[in-house]
Formats: C-alpha cells, sequence, structure tokens
C-alpha cells in the first residue's frame, strides 16, 4: 500500500472539544441521554462490522476502513459483551475518522495488514497525537460538554459547594454519570479532569 507523506495536524484539546460541539448534537435533556453512537456512525454513512478474534488474533480491538466503504471493523466479542467497551471504542474510531479523515482515507485502509502498514508508516508522536485526539473526541461525544456541565454544577450546587464533595459524594456521582451516559468510571473520571481539574485534582489526591 503506497503511503502518504501528509502529516497529521495538531489540534489543541478546545479544538477538537470545538469539533465534538459543532458535529455531535448536545443532547441538552436527560431523554436522550445516553448518546446514540451507533445513529450517529449510521447518519455519516459509516458501517459496524464485527470481527471474531480481532483483538486474539491482531491484538487490537478495532480499526476504521478508508477504501471507500467507511467501515468500523470491531472484535465481536466486546461488540456483543461489553456494551460501555464497545461505545467506547466505537466513538475513538469515530474520532479518527472526523479527526484525521483526510489523511487515513489517503492511506485506502480496507484490512488489519493495511492498518498495519498504515500504524507502521507514521512517526511514535504521529501515533501518540492521533490517539490522543481520538481519545478527547471520543469522551466529549459520548459525554456531551454542556449536559455534562449542567449535571454537575447542579450537584455541586445540591451538596452546598465544590467544599463538600468526599468520597462517598464523589462515588455516587460517578456511579449517575456512567449510568446515564452508559460509559466507563475512567471515562467519567477523564471529563472531569478536563472540564473540572481543580475538582479532579483534589479527588485525586483523596483517592492516592
Amino acid at each position: 500500500m503506497k503511503m502518504s507523506r501528509q502529516r497529521i495536524r495538531f489540534l489543541k484539546n478546545n479544538q477538537i472539544i470545538d469539533v465534538v460541539n459543532n458535529f455531535i448534537p448536545q443532547y441538552e435533556t436527560d431523554l436522550s441521554l445516553p448518546v446514540e453512537i451507533e445513529n450517529l456512525l449510521f447518519l455519516n454513512g459509516i458501517n459496524i462490522i464485527t470481527h471474531k478474534d480481532l483483538k486474539r488474533t491482531y491484538g487490537i480491538e478495532s480499526y476504521i476502513t478508508t477504501n471507500g466503504a467507511d467501515k468500523i471493523v470491531i472484535d465481536s466479542d466486546i461488540y456483543m459483551n461489553d456494551e460501555t467497551r464497545a461505545r467506547y471504542t466505537l466513538a475513538h474510531e469515530f474520532g479518527h475518522y472526523i479527526l484525521h479523515g483526510s489523511f487515513i482515507k489517503s492511506q485506502n485502509i480496507s484490512s488489519e495488514e493495511e492498518y498495519f502498514d498504515f500504524r507502521k508508516s507514521i512517526t511514535p508522536e504521529e501515533e501518540k497525537r492521533i490517539e490522543i485526539q481520538a481519545h478527547i473526541f471520543a469522551g466529549y461525544t459520548l459525554i456531551p460538554q454542556a449536559s455534562f456541565r449542567c449535571k454537575i454544577d447542579s450537584l455541586i450546587e445540591n451538596l452546598g459547594g465544590s467544599k463538600n464533595i468526599g468520597i462517598v459524594e464523589f462515588k455516587a456521582i460517578m456511579k449517575d454519570i456512567t449510568n446515564q451516559y452508559c460509559c466507563s468510571d475512567r471515562v467519567a473520571f477523564k471529563q472531569l479532569e478536563y472540564e473540572y481539574p481543580k475538582i479532579y485534582e483534589e479527588l485525586r489526591a483523596t483517592i492516592l
């Protein structure tokens, strides 16, 4: 497969968040949650293909094809048996599609072998960059910024201020978030780090 020398564009965190906020419906009401990630993919012409033993055979959970038939290939066991992980994996690949679409499409990926050829063609710094960007995109897609901030601000107000958030309150908040947004504790905690860094650091210091 012929590799392009086009470099991956660097985006700051706030630029990625702006992309998500301008591209993804913000799901302002509780009735519209959790975000329908599969529908978002469908609306953008991306099909989901399950692959038996993808992770066991190739050591990866998913990849996206860019050879004219846009598909996210995902390990069938993860897709069928781990909803929160599958949702995040799909959102992550969607991030690559939106943020790095022109670059990835130039690679014409249609198989696992071509996907690995593509990964070998980029530098470690580029690989790290695209993964971080896709992680941020996935988090803000599954946990929309406006909805998340509204929820956390309301919880803080009900508790009488952020200084009153202890371990018990924090666990209750995380449980509420993971249930409503259908995401993992790790994803919810990461969004707290991005949106409420002071609260995150205080809780992190307490937990650790």
